[in-house]
């Protein structure tokens, strides 16, 4: 039996590397397509209208390809469990890709097939993330699956508006995206920063204050929360 991988290649031998890429050349992309299209310079059969394609695809494009390459290699030392790699995360690079693509052909797919192929990828990837932490008891890290749901809940509320199946859900959800997303930043800061100024710095002590660090991320949680509940209401 041929168990030879076909994807062995070392772009897809840590996940920061396949979704570093694939998210700076998103971004250039996008800037010429949305340039093109706010001219009128390019129509397309957009599964999106025009102002939520652009938020969708900065943020759950964009943002979320970062924020994959980061936690599958970051998850990977802080466990000392492996990762995605190969095949696999071919596989999810590519689902990835195809919730870029798929909106453009709204004329030809049907809209739940591609809400469902771009809605599938935040819950599997933090499947995917959690399997390492919970085989590594690394509990603390247990944060960044909730900070994943929830960026999966406000894609949801997203497509939730665009298919009928809610009314005014999309401008909630793209609000939430981006308070879970300046949280996830917030927390990754106060682990990442320390860490590389250590490093760098040599014989330069952090002082560590898990209180100011608490204080911090709930403010900015609270804030958030009364945001969202103005918009709601």
């Amino acid at each position: 039996m041929n168990t030879q991988k076909i994807f062995d290649t070392p772009l897809l031998g840590l996940g920061f590397r396949v979704f570093f890429a694939l998210a700076g050349l998103s971004a250039l992309i996008l800037i010429v397509l949305w340039n093109a299209i706010f001219k009128g310079t390019l129509t397309v059969d957009n599964y999106f209208a025009n102002n939520y394609w652009h938020a969708h695809e900065m943020l759950l494009g964009y943002s979320v390809a970062v924020i994959a390459g980061f936690l599958l290699t970051a998850v990977k030392n802080w466990t000392g469990k492996p990762t995605l790699t190969g095949d696999k995360l071919a596989g999810l690079a590519l689902l990835w890709l195809y919730g870029r693509i798929l909106p453009f052909y709204a004329g030809l797919l049907p809209d739940v097939l591609i809400a469902v192929v771009d809605f599938a990828f935040l819950p599997i990837l933090a499947y995917q993330i959690s399997k390492p932490i919970m085989q590594a008891r690394h509990f603390r890290s247990l944060v960044f699956i909730g900070l994943l749901l929830l960026l999966t809940l406000g894609n949801g509320l997203i497509h939730a508006e665009i298919l009928g199946l809610c009314q005014n859900t999309a401008w909630a959800g793209i609000q939430l995206v981006v308070a879970t997303i300046i949280i996830l930043i917030l927390i990754l800061a106060g682990r990442v920063f320390p860490f590389f100024t250590e490093r760098g710095l040599s014989g330069t002590l952090i002082i560590r204050n898990p209180l100011w660090d608490a204080l911090s991320i709930g403010s900015a949680v609270v804030v958030f929360a009364l945001q969202l509940s103005a918009i709601s209401g």
